[in-house]
């Protein structure tokens, strides 16, 4: 959370004012798509637009919750790799994550970039702990965040690729 909390106040992304601006929006009451233009999947709008009820310009809290959330893939990917591997297969690959320049600095970002890995790596996690232990519930998760990541990004769909190879 350190690595990628020290940047919290510095640098944006154009897309960032843009999915704020898209929230408030939409907390206005104003439609996705029919009076307010989103040129990309709604999802990171939806994110935005509750943050509006605690701050007028909420960039910090969203971005705290930004971290909260991508940090969460390094939960995941670590099941993966131990799934897939071994306890020492989980933690390399949680530490090569935690370490990748690209994923710490777009940790903080509300951007479709930051939602989409960690979306698409629980959706999988999900997927391999239910086919490991026949676990209905773990499945429906798997389709939930599979499901959210097509609404965040529409390189999405890669995910049920995944599954498609996990399913041989």
């Amino acid at each position: 959370l350190m690595l990628r909390s020290w940047t919290i106040g510095y640098a944006t992304n154009v897309d960032e004012g843009d999915y704020l601006l898209q929230g408030r929006e939409i907390l206005l009451g104003h439609w996705p798509h029919k009076d307010v233009h989103l040129n990309k999947p709604p999802l990171v709008s939806f994110v935005a637009f509750p943050f509006f009820l605690i701050s007028d310009i909420p960039i910090i809290p969203v971005r705290i919750f930004m971290i909260v959330v991508s940090s969460s893939s390094l939960i995941a990917i670590y099941m993966i790799g131990r799934m897939l591997g071994s306890e020492k297969a989980g933690l390399l690959a949680a530490g090569l994550l935690a370490f990748d320049p690209f994923s710490a600095i777009w940790a903080k970002s509300l951007h479709v970039s930051t939602l989409a890995p960690t979306l698409g790596l629980w959706s999988i996690a999900w997927l391999m702990v239910g086919i490991r232990k026949d676990c209905r519930i773990s499945l429906i998760l798997a389709g939930l965040f599979a499901s959210l990541c097509l609404m965040n990004k529409q390189t999405g769909v890669v995910v049920f690729a995944v599954w498609f190879i996990l399913y041989l």
